[in-house]
């Protein structure tokens, strides 16, 4: 591990020290009274190093007078004396104000200021100063393990960038083991995110569908015929009955004058007549139940093609929406994708800057040869080479992922579409079915324009008139007014009910209505049941995602936690306004924030918090502990540590 120390400091015209040095150990107590000073010495470390204060923003820096104002004239340095792993190392940055003298004029005019910097005494500019510091840690890293305060007040999306470069690296697919659906998207090249919004989009168009079949089924019910269809079997059966029986009364009463001749001719005429009678009752049924077969099979097909083209018009209406979804990812993706192409660029262009390459051992002081010298130089060369390659790589890998979505959510758009054209040349070609089969079912003939129509039935009519006349010649003959009244009066009865019949025999095609109507609202009912196994497959899905998002998050904070000692890393909390969870990063101690935190607590989790990173990155540093007089247990550092105690009514200075 690399080792950074701190050994003195020297400050002229530091805000508000004119002129100090000050000494350092190992462990370093800074005491003092409020406004004595002590967060001036550490506002200089990080001004001269990173040109930062703790907030990480470029601090004033320059003396003030009584009112506030800059003290002009004045040169504001800070000197630092390092041991890098031993051996020393001065950091030097200047700040000098510009005066000039306009040409023609007697007054100097302030132009503002200007940085040197030097290190070992030699003058450098800006880059040639970061990147001699850079050779001993990467500044970023070098700032954060400064203070205690400076992570844990970060904003929270660099605070997670900066855990994440640490932190262990999660295997997805490990823990995607557990969860089937999660394992063969992220196999088939999705992204949870991706799995979701498919899961989603899946299972509301099944509910959409689920939802309209209550509807299709209440509109079979509605064609339902509610009739007692073994009761009108029973009677008619009972008004055949009654018809026969009178009929036969008719016939008693025909013969009573008659011969047997006649007797015997009467009986074959009455045997005409109910074999004729028979058969017209046959003809009047067939074409009732043609009527109705024919009228319900229409009103069927043409509910069907009603709620075929609700239906459609719905799915229209839905394709619209997921369209317009898919062209908003779809756009998004470009839009990543021309942005990763901006960073290949300028990733490609970068240029490798050779490093200055320290000659002297730092063991004997004597100049290295020239081959390790030009050793330490290819390394450099290609670790740079590999690290610009690694980031090609990565960049390409993200636009080949977006271009794969691009394509994916294109064929899912193409797709939709060629759905959406085929429903949409369906829709008019339901409508035209619609109106033929309306008119179709007004120009139904009706069971008597059928049997008007039917020669046979016609003939049959009047076979039955001619058998009829000849039955009531012949009983007139014999004796013209015998009964007569009965007669009549029978025949008006058998009229009435055999009225009757014929309008129960219509109400009987209904059972074949109802018949069909079972069989399409079973189709309906297997229907449903398909679309809500269909849904709970989804939500078992939904559930698995839900899972892995919760295993995935454990093993993500666990991972960030382990690197520290006391500090426990929130890094998600449910997103309230959708599915999911937001990114956060929030430092728990003891299952408490680290603001709710009192100050001693604060104080030890940021020297945890400054610990963690700094073995993440092999290296410890000056650090620098804030409120220290607050805690009577401070947890060790892994380095050099620097304590600013607040001493009331006391003087700075350095206490042991």
């Amino acid at each position: 591990m690399k080792t950074v120390q701190l050994t003195k400091m020297e400050l002229q015209n530091f805000k508000g020290v004119a002129q100090a040095t000050y000494e350092f150990t190992d462990q370093t107590n800074i005491c003092g009274g409020n406004g004595t000073g002590k967060s001036t010495i550490y506002e200089a470390y990080l001004w001269c190093l990173f040109d930062k204060n703790q907030s990480g923003n470029s601090p004033k820096v320059q003396p003030l007078d009584e009112n506030n104002e800059v003290r002009h004239k004045l040169t504001t340095s800070v000197k630092l004396y390092l041991t890098i792993d031993g051996n020393p190392l001065i950091v030097e940055r200047t700040l000098k104000e510009n005066w000039v003298k306009p040409r023609g004029t007697a007054e100097l005019i302030y132009k503002g200021t200007t940085s040197e910097y030097a290190i070992n005494e030699v003058p450098l500019t800006l880059s040639q100063y970061n990147a001699k510091l850079t050779e001993i840690m990467p500044l970023d890293k070098w700032f954060l393990i400064s203070s205690i305060g400076i992570v844990p007040n970060m904003e929270q999306k660099a605070c997670r960038a900066a855990l994440q470069a640490i932190a262990p690296a999660i295997d997805e697919r490990a823990i995607a083991a557990k969860f089937p659906a999660v394992l063969k998207a992220l196999n088939d090249g999705l992204t949870i995110e991706e799995l979701q919004a498919t899961v989603k989009q899946g299972k509301k168009q099944a509910q959409v569908n689920l939802d309209s079949i209550p509807a299709a089924l209440e509109a079979q019910d509605r064609l339902r015929v509610n009739d007692n269809f073994d009761l009108l079997d029973n009677s008619i059966k009972s008004i055949n009955e009654e018809i026969a029986a009178k009929q036969a009364e008719i016939d008693e009463l025909q013969k009573q004058t008659i011969d047997e001749a006649d007797v015997q001719r009467a009986n074959e005429r009455r045997a005409d007549l109910n074999k004729t009678m028979q058969m017209i009752a046959e003809w009047e049924e067939r074409a009732f139940i043609a009527y109705n077969k024919h009228y319900n099979d229409i009103t069927t097909e043409l509910q069907q093609a009603q709620a075929e083209a609700e239906q459609i018009a719905r799915r229209i209406e839905f394709s619209k929406t997921q369209a317009t979804i898919i062209e908003q990812d779809i756009n998004r993706y470009r839009s990543l994708i021309a942005n990763l192409r901006e960073q290949w660029k300028a990733k490609n262009a970068e240029e490798y800057q050779e490093p200055t390459i320290n000659g002297v051992c730092p063991t004997c002081g004597q100049p290295l040869p020239e081959s390790q010298m030009q050793t330490a130089r290819d390394n450099a060369r290609a670790e740079w080479n590999s690290l610009k390659a690694d980031a090609l790589t990565r960049i390409q890998r993200e636009a080949e992922s977006a271009k794969a979505r691009i394509d994916q959510l294109t064929k899912e758009n193409d797709e939709l579409k060629a759905k959406n054209e085929a429903d949409a040349a369906r829709l008019p070609l339901l409508q035209a079915q619609a109106n033929e089969l309306t008119a179709r079912r007004a120009k139904l003939l009706t069971a008597e324009q059928i049997l008007a129509n039917d020669e046979e039935y016609q003939k049959a009519l009047r076979s039955k008139a001619e058998i009829e006349e000849r039955i009531a010649t012949e009983a007139v003959a014999k004796q013209p007014n015998l009964n007569s009244v009965r007669i009549d009066a029978l025949k008006g009865e058998i009229a009435e009910i055999t009225e009757l019949r014929d309008q129960l025999l219509k109400r009987l095609a209904g059972r074949d209505t109802n018949a069909r109507i079972d069989a399409e609202r079973k189709r309906l009912e297997d229907e449903q049941r398909d679309l809500a196994n269909l849904i709970a497959d989804y939500e078992g899905r939904e559930a698995q995602i839900q899972a892995f998002r919760k295993a995935k998050i454990t093993a993500v904070e666990e991972g960030v936690s382990s690197l520290f000692t006391m500090v426990h890393w929130k890094m998600y909390e449910p997103n309230l306004t959708n599915d999911g969870e937001k990114e956060i990063c929030q430092a728990i101690i003891n299952g408490v924030p680290y603001e709710q935190q009192n100050t001693a607590t604060r104080v030890n989790a940021g020297i945890d918090i400054c610990n963690g990173f700094a073995q993440a990155y092999g290296v410890s540093a000056p650090l620098f502990i804030d409120n220290a007089e607050s805690v009577t247990d401070t947890l060790p550092t892994n380095g050099q540590s620097i304590k600013l105690t607040v001493v009331a009514g006391s003087e700075l200075k350095i206490c042991k």
